[in-house]
């Protein structure tokens, strides 16, 4: 991976995807208290888009094309722009956590992502209300607001506080609705904070011990970098790479991570 993307590059690339999620987050905050309309999206479970979604995708994009205009993009609310050859494709998710957001639930998150060849190489995670900034770009760390995180250092599930995601899918909530029982009396803690990328930047943090959710690939991406370089692992459900067509995220510090992968592959 080194010597196909450079330093100067990737510090370029994480600027911009800095700027365009702090840039997002002064757009979702001028809109957090305002009483919005939303819309349903297709069949999915209580899945919803604002204008606020829709103005965020629309900032980040355009920030990201104004450097890099031969980069293809996929958001979570306008899908796909660019040649699908690409080796350099931006995943967007500009307001995860909607229904959070609606009912002005302080648990929302903006998350970009660049892959690389299907490698996630870049990761931001911006937490507006709480004004948290989670960074990470390929071999070089996670950070906070500048300071280096690691995840934590729990050994046991009986000790250890894990976030979970339903999904927004019937399939996918059949899915873990046949597992969570599994975890619930052999779990210290269980939380759903509604947000996929806000539960993956506590967990590199070491806020939380690990993280298990059904969802899109815009959701993990961001996360899988940060998760990764603050010392944790990802994987899918079979405990495989993630990639863009992963619809499950198992994450955790390494410990934690295997213990997840028992309880559900049971």
């Amino acid at each position: 991976m080194g010597e196909l993307v450079d330093k100067k590059f990737l510090i370029e690339a994480l600027g911009v995807a800095e700027s365009a999620a702090r840039s997002s987050g002064k757009i979702l905050l001028s809109k957090y208290r305002e009483i919005i309309s939303t819309n349903p999206k297709g069949s999915k479970i209580q899945d919803l888009v604002t204008s606020a979604d829709l103005e965020s995708e629309k900032n980040i994009k355009q920030k990201i094309q104004a450097t890099y205009p031969h980069h293809a993009s996929l958001g979570e609310e306008t899908g796909y722009h660019g040649s699908r050859e690409n080796d350099f494709v931006w995943f967007i998710d500009p307001l995860d956590g909607t229904a959070n957001f609606v009912s002005q639930i302080p648990f929302f998150a903006i998350s970009v992502s660049l892959v690389f060849k299907n490698e996630s190489i870049l990761g931001v995670i911006y937490l507006p209300v709480q004004k948290e900034l989670y960074t990470a770009v390929y071999d070089k760390g996670a950070f906070l607001n500048g300071k280096k995180t690691k995840t934590s250092r729990t050994t046991n599930l009986k000790t250890a506080t894990l976030s979970f995601c339903l999904g927004k899918t019937e399939k996918g909530r059949e899915w873990w609705l046949k597992r969570i029982t599994r975890f619930v009396g052999d779990t210290y803690k269980l939380r759903s904070f509604g947000s996929t990328a806000m539960s993956c930047a506590f967990l590199a943090s070491g806020r939380i011990d690990g993280h298990l959710a059904v969802g899109d690939f815009w959701d993990m991406a961001a996360g899988n970098v940060l998760i990764r370089e603050a010392g944790g692992v990802t994987s899918d459900e079979r405990g495989e790479k993630l990639t863009s067509k992963s619809k499950i995220i198992v994450a955790g510090n390494p410990k934690i991570h295997a213990e997840i992968l028992k309880k559900i592959t049971l």
